[in-house]
């Protein structure tokens, strides 16, 4: 349920061009002057939405029985609300989104060291199972951050070239 809100959160919706919802103000128009000043800060850093889907996880399963699905609930909505205001910001980008998407598989992967397995095993087998979770996770992670960032950016964007030009030569 969380991560559905989470993923509509991040769903823009349609704006104009401009970045506004709605139509264009008219010159003259009463209402669009008295209008409330756009929020113009920009995007915050990917490590702030991590960090709110990670206390949105992590407290999602701190309350037992009807208590906690309502706060579960709670905690989706605020989360939902403050990652939809964030993605309509200038700056936000695709670290951020993996940052937000991210967050909730990686507390999976820790919590999974507490969490007992589905059939009875050995305690060494069930290392060997939570630490191959981890470094799978880690490395789907790690592997998606350099695609969104550092030198696979450049890359890419080397690689595109003018237009008019082929982005990479022919095989």
């Amino acid at each position: 349920m969380a991560l559905a809100l989470v993923a509509i959160a991040l769903r823009r919706s349609g704006r104009a061009a401009d970045g506004h919802d709605g139509p264009a103000p008219v010159p003259g128009d009463d209402v669009a002057q008295n209008a409330p000043a756009a929020d113009t800060s920009t995007a915050p850093r990917p490590v702030w939405a991590g960090l709110v889907v990670l206390v949105t996880y992590v407290g999602a399963g701190i309350v037992p029985g009807w208590p906690g699905i309502g706060l579960a609930l709670a905690l989706a909505a605020a989360t939902a609300v403050l990652l939809t205001r964030w993605s309509r910001r200038p700056g936000w980008g695709q670290r951020q989104v993996l940052a937000a998407g991210s967050a909730s598989v990686l507390v999976a992967a820790a919590f999974a060291y507490e969490v007992p397995t589905y059939s009875p095993s050995s305690p060494a087998a069930d290392l060997v199972g939570d630490v191959a979770i981890s470094v799978i996770v880690l490395l789907l992670v790690g592997g998606a951050w350099w695609r969104v960032s550092g030198p696979a950016v450049r890359d890419r964007r080397r690689a595109a070239g003018p237009a008019g030009r082929p982005a990479s030569p022919p095989a």
